[in-house]
């Protein structure tokens, strides 16, 4: 299988329900992107090659089938809201010893930027439980 990486999906965690700014990129960037104390970055971006890869990735990622909401779709962009999963998040631990099983079910390389992408989204979602929302972004090419 060739790998495309042709969508960028961006996890957004807030306190403040705002779509409008989720939904547009230059506000999203402007509202929600700035670096936090201890040098981590506001919101987490993977590259992902499908819409389908995107929500085997919340389901692989979150232990989860079901329970998080498609809240907005249009030709550019698919949001959804991670909220009521996001307590569910692997561990780093549980995450070494299941890896393979993604690569299997998404079909993706085995590769460090795949790996690393999946520490990086663990981590930013850990940094940020105390957060009321979690979204996740999918901007479509």
């Amino acid at each position: 299988m060739a790998y495309v990486s042709d969508m960028e999906v961006t996890f957004v965690s807030t306190d403040l329900l705002d779509l409008t700014s989720l939904k547009d990129n230059d506000q999203l960037f402007e509202k929600y992107l700035f670096e936090e104390p201890g040098g981590h970055i506001s919101i987490e971006e993977l590259d992902i090659d499908s819409v389908d890869n995107s929500l085997r990735l919340v389901r692989y990622a979150f232990n989860c089938n079901d329970g998080f909401n498609e809240v907005f779709r249009d030709e550019k962009t698919i949001l959804y809201d991670l909220s009521s999963v996001k307590m569910g998040i692997m561990s780093f631990d549980t995450l070494e010893e299941t890896y393979k099983e993604w690569i299997s079910i998404s079909g993706r390389h085995n590769n460090m930027d795949e790996y690393g992408g999946l520490i990086g989204l663990i981590g930013y979602v850990n940094r940020h439980k105390d957060k009321q929302y979690l979204f996740m972004k999918i901007g479509l090419s």
